[in-house]
């Protein structure tokens, strides 16, 4: 948020707060075994709580532990040390409380759109009239109701993400993690797909965490951007984004989006430049 002088104001290193947690991290560090047998640390002392139906974003120098900071959440990697919390319950493997989004849809090719949204519920056992309900319904929140009987190699991209996202949320999860969703895509459609995910998380009302190497679409996107410092991963600083929602597209040329891009570009530098 900005002072009274115009100045930036920005969270502190492990920034929390007192309001009970959708996610929350405490004293994370994540070390692991290199190819020859090194031990490497990746995440160091990362404390981090993320409130409900907040949108959180993440940014950092390349190699900083972003990814393994969404694995952890995720319960996909345990950390080596801290705790991890959904809720109020430790997370000690995958939960169905988490909707994950990575860089590639990961859409099974033999499987149509519907088939590729349904799986989650596949797994989870649902009955088929809910499935049916349940995916019809969120083919129609990402624009592509007409679209659940053509196959992944028929879609665009962006269209591909859509099902990727509706995949995520189908069987409603409380936390959506996303993982460079929009890295693969051409700038028009990752602008695109950023206003329909800000609309998605909206009607939705989930907490998401994003990762992302673009400090613009983080700014835009977020409710907090975090900015993680160089490895091994810290939280350098917590920038509170107060811009009025819903986001519109001209909100990018305002000075005081300029000012947050600017912030968080100088602390990226001062990470990717620092010994």
């Amino acid at each position: 948020m900005t002072t009274d002088s115009g100045e930036l104001r920005v969270g502190t290193r492990g920034a929390t707060n007192a309001n009970v947690s959708a996610a929350a991290l405490q004293h994370v560090h994540m070390t692991y075994q290199a190819r020859r047998g090194e031990n490497v640390l990746a995440l160091k002392d990362v404390s981090l709580d993320i409130l409900p139906k907040e949108f959180v974003t993440i940014i950092g120098p390349s190699g900083c532990g972003k990814s393994t900071l969404i694995k952890i959440i995720a319960g996909l990697v345990r950390p080596s040390s801290g705790e991890v919390l959904l809720g109020s319950s430790e997370v000690t493997g995958p939960s169905a409380d988490v909707g994950l989004v990575f860089q590639q849809p990961v859409l099974l090719p033999w499987r149509n759109v519907s088939k590729n949204v349904s799986l989650p519920l596949e797994v989870l056992d649902s009955a088929k009239n809910d499935r049916r309900a349940a995916v019809e319904q969120l083919l129609d929140l990402v624009g592509l109701g007409k679209y659940g009987k053509h196959y992944p190699h028929e879609l665009s991209g962006g269209m591909q993400q859509r099902v990727s996202i509706a995949r995520a949320l189908v069987h409603d999860p409380d936390v959506l993690l996303m993982d460079e969703p929009f890295g693969a895509l051409d700038a028009l459609t990752r602008d695109q797909m950023s206003f329909e995910l800000m609309r998605i998380w909206s009607e939705r009302s989930k907490t998401v965490v994003f990762v992302t190497h673009s400090i613009p679409e983080a700014i835009l996107l977020a409710d907090r951007v975090v900015v993680m410092s160089k490895s091994p991963g810290e939280i350098a600083e917590i920038i509170d984004i107060e811009l009025p929602r819903p986001r519109r597209n001209e909100m990018v040329n305002t000075p005081e989006f300029g000012a947050y891009v600017q912030r968080a570009r100088t602390l990226l530098n001062a990470e990717t430049t620092a010994h």
